[in-house]
């Protein structure tokens, strides 16, 4: 398909310049944006083919602000803004609607401190480079994976941001990032941000231990790094969650769950009021030039630290951590309004780490560091093939993979396809996840998730990563690498045909992106060896769980046969636990045994929760059960749960979940007030042909529980009946009052009845009346 607008869809491919906003399709102003070695006042908006060469003019001398270095390169990219986070949000890491404080400062959490002391980057323009390191120190310390005294490499993250170096697999061969300049601090001067810095930490390039590489001297000339060391990790980046600092809860809410977060600001000392080490920027220029690391906050910071004249409407500030050494403002840190004209229009960058040990392998072909994205205004689909060749001496597990989005609140699917026949096709392969893996990325950024069932892969088979990403309001945007170059700078991407795939209409037909040797999408797919003695043990594991539920679920031995088909299904991760166990409670040799509803509780117990029911665990089954709930929904419960999925994790798979469609799945108690009314009303347990009619009709509001109970005594069942007065009355008693009627009651509405009150008008007066009313509030209806 060619890129572009087509009939139905719009497809656009965005090329945010590192440096200003270059965007095909539009016509958008960009900002150059560099530190130089004086103050800057005035820099200026400029037109996207005039922004390098304004780069040009600012470089000389660039990283030096009033003495201090800077060196943050405002792209001009911005995030979306997204909702407060929900409950329902499958983003990790994230503690989701967390009491938040009025104030906070990771120095100080229960006594305990989550920051590393202030660094000095001297003169060069690698705040960038700093803030990361601070906000990945302050990460793994809130995950206990380091104390206070960790210090990562700045220097290391510079070098090989702008000095690339092929990855240890080969599949970035040819992207390199280069700058035109020869001085040899030019990757120290150079500026950077944290977009770019996002996809070079996701490389596995850092973050080191300061002791790999040291930072320079500012007053001398800094010696090359060795290759060898490029990817010497301390630590791996797992997810970097990019948010706009518009969502003043989202980034605190991130602080308190990862640590500190990177971001920036434009700073200008005339708007720092030094006596209180506190800045509220309302200038002209709108673009940040300096980066730094928020550690906390406080709402209600007085507006009167701030410069007299120059102060916010409001109090409340990001509390702010510099690396212009312990000598400047409060020992280092400093307040910046919530107000302040650029920073609450900049991104904040959560980073998640874990440690260098986490996968073996990182298949990649996205070796370089441009910003640019695809633009979709529907569901697509988008892969990467690879090639298994990790561990030359055995096979490989595929236990995560990861992609970049640009946009946010965006659902995804992954599923993994072995051995494609088709190249031009990535789903011909052998489907390998019995249950595509779902869930929504709140946030724009880069995203690892851990497969519940990892594949095994022989050594040189083919695999394919696939994505389906959608965003049912809004636009989904992708990152991905490309091949541009700039009067200073020069991305060099590598791409070969058959790498990287997208389709826009579900599958039927795909495009092959790379076939231009320069384009490659940023997915990732993390392996770890593993040994034939491993595979060996978890086919014994397999076997046994098997095993297991012969016992369990139907009470004999099972055949070396029967063990085989279900263990071979599981080690290959064609079925799931909670599909074994779903073949077993439901297989005609089970249903078979008619248990009563506490046997079936019982073995639910056994077989899912490993051990015996307790008596108010089994009554609150039972009393499901015995009021029209289903088996099925009840068997839902407890392979989904925490006890089923220990037992899955024990034997090596994955637990997998149950996907229920009838409308009485949906909602057990609605369910039970259904069926309360067809024994009450009709004097008979529920169909399930009417529990789902009735379900249904409710649940879409084109009926009331109210008009649902009306209708029971309007029913042909009902009215062949041919109750008298008094049994009719008395049915709407235990129906609607949920009692047997009182003497001077039923003369009342017998009376009326007599006198010509229709019966239509004496039921409404029941179903409208406290009693029944309390009984629907009963079903929490």
């Amino acid at each position: 398909m060619k890129r572009g607008t087509t009939k139905s869809k719009i497809v656009k491919r965005v090329q945010p310049a590192l440096i200003g906003l270059c965007v095909l399709f539009t016509q958008l102003q960009a900002t150059a944006v560099f530190a130089a070695n004086e103050s800057v006042t005035g820099m200026q908006e400029v037109q996207e083919t005039d922004v390098f060469g304004q780069v040009e003019k600012e470089k000389k001398g660039l990283g030096q602000m009033s003495g201090l270095g800077k060196g943050y390169i405002d792209s001009g990219v911005r995030v979306d803004s997204v909702n407060e986070i929900s409950n329902d949000s499958t983003e990790p890491h994230l503690l989701k609607a967390s009491y938040i404080p009025a104030s906070y400062d990771l120095r100080n959490v229960n006594g305990k401190s989550y920051v590393t002391p202030v660094r000095y980057q001297g003169n060069f323009g690698t705040c960038w480079a700093f803030s990361a390191a601070a906000a990945a120190e302050s990460n793994l310390i809130r995950q206990g994976l380091a104390d206070t005294l960790v210090d990562l490499s700045e220097h290391h993250l510079s070098y090989f941001h702008y000095n690339t170096v092929t990855d240890l697999l080969g599949g970035t061969v040819g992207d390199d990032v280069a700058l035109t300049s020869t001085a040899a601090d030019a990757y120290l001067t150079t500026g950077g941000d944290g977009f770019t810095t996002t996809f070079s930490l996701a490389k596995w390039i850092g973050m080191a231990d300061e002791a790999t590489a040291e930072y320079p001297e500012t007053d001398s000339i800094p010696q090359p790094l060795n290759d060898g060391i490029a990817y010497e990790d301390a630590a791996h980046l797992r997810d970097a969650y990019w948010i706009s600092m518009s969502d003043i809860s989202n980034v605190k809410q991130a602080i308190m769950d990862n640590g500190a977060v990177e971001s920036s600001y434009n700073h200008d000392d005339a708007y720092v009021n030094y006596d209180t080490a506190a800045i509220y920027y309302n200038g002209n220029i709108g673009y940040a030039n300096h980066a730094i690391t928020i550690i906390g906050w406080d709402d209600n910071y007085s507006k009167s630290n701030f410069l007299s004249g120059r102060q916010p409407a409001n109090n409340g500030a990001w509390l702010v951590k510099n690396s212009w050494g312990t000598w400047w403002g409060n020992a280092g840190y400093c307040w910046i309004s919530y107000e302040d004209y650029v920073m609450k229009k900049a991104t904040a960058y959560s980073f998640v780490f874990e440690g260098s040990d986490n996968y073996d392998h990182n298949y990649q072909y996205d070796g370089g560091v441009s910003t640019s994205y695809y633009m979709y205004n529907s569901s697509c689909m988008i892969s990467n093939v690879f090639t298994a060749h990790g561990n030359t001496a055995g096979k490989e597990i595929l236990e995560a993979v990861s992609f970049a989005l640009q946009s946010v609140n965006t659902n995804y699917s992954i599923q993994i396809y072995k051995n494609p026949t088709d190249p031009r096709r990535p789903t011909s392969g052998t489907v390998m996840l019995a249950e595509p893996q779902t869930g929504t990325a709140v946030y724009a950024g880069y995203h690892t998730v851990e497969l519940n069932a990892p594949v095994t892969l022989e050594q040189g088979e083919r695999f394919a990563v696939v994505i389906t990403l959608s965003k049912p309001d809004g636009t989904v945007m992708f990152n991905y690498d490309y091949d541009y170059s700039y009067s200073y700078i020069d991305f060099n991407s590598n791409a070969a045909a058959g790498q990287s795939l997208v389709s826009w209409n579900d599958g039927k037909s795909w495009e092959d992106l790379s076939a231009d040797g320069v384009t490659n999408l940023r997915i990732k797919a993390f392996t770890s060896d593993i040994t034939q003695v491993e595979i060996d043990a978890a086919a014994v594991k397999s076997e046994g769980f098997v095993g297991r539920l012969y016992d369990k679920v139907l009470g004999r031995t099972a055949s070396a046969d029967e063990i085989d088909y279900y263990a071979s299904l599981l080690i290959q991760n064609k079925i799931t636990g909670a599909d074994v166990g779903r073949s077993f409670v439901f297989s005609p040799e089970f249903t078979g045994r008619n248990l009563s509803n506490p046997a079936y509780v019982d073995v639910l117990y056994e077989t899912f929760m490993g051990r015996a029911s307790d008596a108010g665990g089994k009554a609150y089954w039972t009393n499901f059960l015995d009021n029209g709930v289903s088996r099925q929904y009840v068997f839902k419960g407890f392979v989904e749960s925490p006890e089923y999925s220990g037992i899955c994790i024990d034997s090596g798979i994955a637990q997998g979940n149950v996907l229920l469609t009838e409308p009485m799945d949906m909602n057990p108690n609605l369910t039970m007030f259904v069926n309360r009314l067809y024994e009450k009303a009709l004097g008979r347990d529920a169909e399930i042909e009417g529990l789902n009619y009735y379900a249904a009709e409710i649940m879409a509001g084109r009926v009331t529980p109210v008009q649902a109970a009306q209708n029971f005594f309007f029913s042909g069942e009902f009215l062949n009946k041919n109750l008298g007065d008094e049994d009719f009355v008395k049915t709407l008693y235990v129906t609607f009052m949920g009692r047997e009627f009182d003497q001077s009651g039923l003369d009342y509405h017998l009376a009326r009845l007599k006198d010509g009150t229709s019966r239509e008008t004496v039921l409404l007066g029941f179903a409208n009346s406290p009693e029944f009313e309390g009984i629907i509030s009963s079903f929490v209806l």
